[in-house]
Order: C-alpha cells, then structure tokens, then sequence
C-alpha cells in the first residue's frame, strides 16, 4: 500500500467528523438505527461561484 497523502487524511478527517455529528445527533434526539444516511458528500469548487452557493443554501435553511 501507498503511502497516505495529505487529501486523503483530510478525507479521512472529514468523515470522522461527519460521523460523529450524525452520532451525537441521533444520540440527542433518538433515532432508528439505520435512520439517518449520507448519500453522498461533495466538494463544491473554493471560488467565488462556490461560495456563494455555499452561503445561499445555508441562507436558505436559516428558520428566524
């Protein structure tokens, strides 16, 4: 086996954080096992077009 590159031990960083929020939430607020899943996680591009559609779903999410 290869050796780890930096992507992939921050991949790997990133799905432990992950897991571990779906694990405190579930925790929290119960649930079934097998009731939460994460299809998939994409990177969105670190440019301006990608920001901005960062901050307009989290916008979009905000409950006041």
């Amino acid at each position: 086996m290869g050796a780890t590159t930096e992507k992939q031990l921050k991949d790997q960083e990133l799905t432990a954080v992950i897991a571990a929020a779906i694990s405190a939430y579930e925790e929290e607020w119960g649930g079934a096992e097998g009731g939460f899943v994460v299809r998939r996680i994409t990177r969105l591009p670190d440019n301006p077009w990608g920001q901005a559609g960062i901050t307009d779903c989290l916008n979009s999410r905000k409950v006041y």
